[in-house]
């Protein structure tokens, strides 16, 4: 009893990390006018939900996508109305389980709810006039980031431009894209990566954007020898924060989505060593819990510094192993049978600066082949 107790208290003690839970299943669509508008509202919020949930722009051109479209009433768990902007809208919930059961069957794949948040620095260029938005100032280019951002389902937050971020960063700072003052400013707002654009009005309306983004949390910056991935864009302002914040989803759904469908396997049991503490026990339990590719988890065996699981796969292992090894603190333990004759050159991953036209590609590491067999079944835990 005394033990469990210690251990409850040592899971409050835990720091709260800036991923945050994200509600996926819910939409809301402005009712089009003429007839059968329910319907198309309906098809329409179901296609946005499938969006976020899998992290995918082109979910609608998959076929088994097209007929669930076609029967949107089957995934609603929620109806009601609503309103934004002085327009009537339908608000809907989906199920989740009708969804993931939809995605497994399209052989799409599943970004989890737990997501990265995103801190978004704004700055604007108007007749050679040079200024940072703030969440406070009622700019349309705030409204725009959060609605595309919501469309996505990226939680994001906009520096509040009090007294603190004011005298800790300046215009300059953000145009230039320093990484010192952005860091410094950045660090007293809990997030993971941060997003610098920096939008340029043009005579018509239109604007240039230009954009880097720093995927690390704030307090990694300085020491990151990961490169920022810049993009730019240009047209109208709404069309330019859509493709920017589509840009960085999509970037990061590839990094966290995990592919459901085709072949799977049941399970996979792991074995992690270095896990020293009870902190080190829950955060390394929540970490696999939280996976999009597993759906349970249990604890087989703790023995001394080392902790056996049981783990239940919605896909397969090699998913899982990918999914696994995003988190920094957990390492794969090199095996002889593991190693094969290499030269002596070191290999080098780097993540490269990314296209300026919307495509990016998320690191990626060359994959083993998709056995239960190749799958990494030894870790260690960095704490």
């Amino acid at each position: 009893m005394l033990r469990l107790a210690f251990l409850l208290l040592c899971l409050l003690a835990l720091p709260v990390k800036a991923m945050t839970n994200v509600d996926l299943y819910k939409a809301q669509v402005v009712l089009p006018a003429g007839k059968n508008a329910e319907e198309l509202a309906r098809r329409q919020a179901l296609e946005q939900v499938l969006i976020k949930v899998s992290g995918q722009r082109n979910v609608s051109k998959n076929e088994v996508i097209q007929k669930a479209l076609a029967k949107s009433n089957q995934y609603i768990s929620q109806f009601g109305y609503g309103e934004w902007q002085g327009k009537r809208t339908l608000v809907l919930g989906f199920n989740n389980q009708l969804i993931h059961n939809l995605l497994t069957q399209a052989q799409l794949t599943l970004w989890g709810s737990q997501r990265p948040v995103l801190l978004v620095w704004l700055a604007e260029e108007e007749n050679y006039d040079r200024s940072i938005i703030w969440e406070q100032s009622g700019s349309t280019l705030t409204k725009q980031v959060r609605f595309s951002a919501e469309q996505r389902g990226l939680p994001v937050s906009i520096p509040v431009g009090d007294f603190d971020d004011i005298t800790a960063i300046s215009v300059p700072d953000l145009w230039g894209g320093f990484v010192r003052p952005i860091a410094e400013a950045s660090s007293r707002y809990p997030s993971d990566s941060v997003l610098v654009a920096k939008v340029v009005r043009l005579a018509g309306g239109d604007v240039k954007l230009y954009w880097q983004l720093f995927n690390d949390e704030p307090t990694s910056m300085l020491t990151s020898q990961r490169l920022p991935i810049e993009g730019r864009t240009q047209g109208s302002e709404a069309d330019a924060i859509a493709t920017m914040m589509n840009t960085v989803s999509d970037y990061f759904a590839k990094q966290y989505a995990v592919r459901l469908g085709g072949e799977s396997d049941e399970g996979v049991t792991i074995t992690v060593l270095d896990v020293n503490s009870p902190e080190d026990f829950f955060h390394l339990e929540g970490v696999i819990k939280k996976l999009s590719s597993v759906a349970n988890v249990q604890v087989n065996q703790l023995k001394g510094n080392e902790v056996t699981f049981s783990v239940s796969l919605l896909t397969n292992a090699t998913e899982f192993q990918r999914e696994l090894l995003l988190d920094s603190r957990i390492q794969p333990v090199q095996t002889y049978t593991d190693v094969e004759p290499v030269d002596d050159k070191e290999p080098t991953l780097l993540v490269e600066p990314g296209t300026v036209d919307g495509s990016l590609e998320a690191p990626t590491t060359e994959e083993p082949t998709d056995t239960n067999e190749s799958a990494q079944t030894l870790y260690h835990w960095v704490s």
